[in-house]
């Protein structure tokens, strides 16, 4: 038999008292009754076998008339049965915990989980009671007092409550880039590879609501260049600089989309008046993006695994002596990332491409980078 998880809404919020529980499940979609028990339960007893856990699992929960009624992001409890070392995902990783404790009651709207309360008991004879329930729904508590002081609710215009949230982003870069220039005319190539290079950014953001933030963002990168045998490279040591806002919009738990604009600089090499003489220059170029990111694993003791991508153009400029024509760049990311109280750890990996047309030539620039990072809420 396949018990299925459904989704439903009930809007019925009210007061009822919350008791221990040794452990408690969360119920994801697709998540049936049956393999919850298989999965996250403790091994079979001799004496009871599969069904006996599975009868536990019920009496346990008493609001689940059927095993098909089980919904999302609701609390299962599991009592004694769950798993010592639980496997992430579905298990909330507590064991011996009080709910009053560690969850609030709150609205629907802003819950993040859901358990059936009890009221109006009866007793039907044979040691049975009949109750009716409503939903009781859930956010967890703030563990500190910076967590409180990080969120304020204020007004806004249609007289919704709203969380502002102020945090800023430090990290240390490094990363490797390569310069390639082919000329369209007489097709000689010239390429530019780097030792590892280092760098900084810093990123502040303000939470305007639930679904859109803004930030200044900040970066620096420091390369060391050389070419190919036979050539003189003027200047080896090469810097470059971004600046710009970002406007992000979460589309859902799991993604959103950032919108950006900004002034930074591309590195160009070029000769600089000898046969073999050449030099890697910065060309400074107005930028405009759109990215993503998709988060792909999230547990509840905080560690996040995300994927991101970019796409974005900069725009047409003069420079001394040469002018850049319409170009466009791509990149791909994968980060991840722990949340401490007001904390945030990340490291991350990119990869980036960016093609530009320069007078007669094309300049293609690859870069592969690393972060490591860390950014407070306040």
């Amino acid at each position: 038999m396949i018990f299925k998880a459904v989704s439903i809404s009930v809007g019925l919020i009210f007061q009822t008292a919350l008791a221990f529980a040794s452990g408690y499940i969360i119920v994801n979609e697709g998540d049936t009754l049956s393999e919850l028990v298989e999965k996250h339960s403790s091994p079979p007893s001799f004496l009871y076998g599969k069904s006996g856990r599975m009868e536990q699992v019920l009496k346990m929960n008493p609001s689940i008339v059927s095993p098909e009624s089980i919904e999302v992001n609701q609390l299962l409890e599991f009592g004694d049965l769950l798993m010592s070392t639980p496997i992430s995902g579905n298990t909330i990783p507590f064991r011996n915990f009080m709910i009053k404790k560690d969850f609030k009651k709150c609205s629907k709207k802003n819950a993040k989980y859901f358990r059936y309360g009890y009221y109006n008991c009866k007793s039907i004879g044979n040691g049975k009671k009949s109750c009716k329930r409503k939903k009781v729904y859930l956010c967890p508590k703030l563990k500190s007092k910076s967590q409180e002081r990080k969120v304020a609710t204020v007004q806004n215009k249609s007289g919704e409550s709203t969380s502002r949230i102020q945090s800023i982003f430090v990290a240390l870069t490094t990363g490797i880039s390569s310069i390639s220039s082919i000329d369209s005319t007489t097709n000689q190539q010239e390429i530019a590879t780097s030792d590892l290079g280092v760098g900084g950014r810093v990123v502040w953001s303000h939470l305007w609501s639930k679904s859109i933030d803004f930030s200044f963002i900040g970066s620096y990168k420091k390369f060391r260049f050389r070419v190919g045998k036979d050539r003189v490279l003027q200047e080896d040591f090469v810097s470059k600089y971004y600046s710009g806002v970002a406007l992000k919009y979460k589309l859902s738990q799991k993604n959103s989309l950032q919108f950006g604009v900004g002034v930074g600089e591309s590195l160009v090499i070029k000769n600089n008046g000898g046969a073999n003489l050449f030099v890697v220059e910065k060309a400074s170029t107005s930028l405009a993006r759109i990215s993503g990111n998709h988060s792909v694993f999230k547990s509840l003791n905080n560690f996040s695994l995300d994927l991101s991508w970019e796409y974005g153009a900069s725009l047409p400029s003069k420079q001394v002596g040469y002018s850049t024509e319409l170009g466009t760049f791509y990149g791909l990311g994968v980060a991840s990332s722990y949340n401490l109280d007001d904390l945030k750890l990340n490291i991350s990996g990119t990869y980036t491409k960016s093609e530009m047309k320069i007078n007669t030539a094309v300049q293609t620039s690859k870069e592969i980078g690393f972060l490591i990072g860390v950014g407070r809420s306040f």
